[in-house]
């Protein structure tokens, strides 16, 4: 038996799910894709808020990386800090002025 099932992206099709091991495997990939998947191990991500407003945030990330940052400020509103890497665990951001929210790094 063949079938199809509609996800946000389009249609993924099946093939034949006549074996157990088919089966199991199809039920791994669409598990995958509905909950966003991980892919065999993810990417590493960190957020960080501050809670208190402040001009500059110092930010250990551990995440062994330079990851992306973006920043939405207590608001709701997405701000562009100046973002300084210090190494592949560290980071510093920078506003205009004194501002508290949330960084979020992958």
């Amino acid at each position: 038996m063949s079938y199809a099932r509609r996800y946000p992206g389009g249609f993924v099709d099946y093939p034949d799910e006549s074996t157990p091991a088919d089966s199991q495997f199809f039920n791994a990939v669409e598990s995958a894709l509905i909950s966003g998947g991980t892919g065999g191990g993810g990417d590493l991500n960190y957020v960080f808020t501050q809670g208190t407003p402040s001009a500059s945030w110092a930010i250990f990330h551990g995440l062994g990386k330079f990851p992306a940052v973006n920043v939405v400020d207590s608001g709701g509103n997405e701000i562009v800090p100046d973002v300084l890497y210090v190494d592949a665990n560290n980071v510093t951001l920078s506003f205009a002025s004194a501002t508290s929210g949330k960084a979020y790094m992958n």
